[in-house]
């Protein structure tokens, strides 16, 4: 058997190097696309979107808001109503904001008092056979 020589041995080792240079030079192309992809502003906003919107606190807290400015528009116009009255409306804008903050405080209390509320009012039709 036939040992190689240290300039053979050589350009094996430096061939094997190129072929490990080129493959890591196509994997960091790879890396810098999405890299450059993730890191274009509108993809940044989309990602901010989608886990602002993904979050769970945040559909709970939109509930809770809208639920609170529907109240306190509905506590405005029943206590208040509309005026030209300038004291009248700087006590309906007072009522409609400490309205709207304590539903939106207590908004699973509301939902629970409303549900409630539907549950009275509208029986359920389980039993729906006619007696002759």
């Amino acid at each position: 058997m036939k040992t190689k020589s240290v300039v053979e041995m050589l350009d094996e080792l430096i061939l094997v190097k190129e072929a490990e240079h080129k493959a890591e030079g196509e994997l960091l192309k790879v890396h810098f696309l999405v890299t450059y992809e993730s890191l274009r502003p509108i993809n940044i906003l989309k990602s901010t979107f989608k886990e602002a919107v993904n979050a769970p606190g945040i559909k709970a807290g939109v509930v809770n808001t809208f639920l609170g400015l529907a109240a306190g528009f509905l506590a405005k116009k029943i206590l208040v109503g509309s005026t030209q009255n300038p004291l009248k409306k700087i006590l309906a804008a007072f009522i409609e904001t400490i309205v709207s903050g304590i539903v939106n405080c207590h908004g699973e209390e509301v939902k629970s008092f409303g549900n409630n509320i539907v549950k009275k009012f509208i029986k359920p039709s389980g039993n729906t056979e006619k007696h002759e």
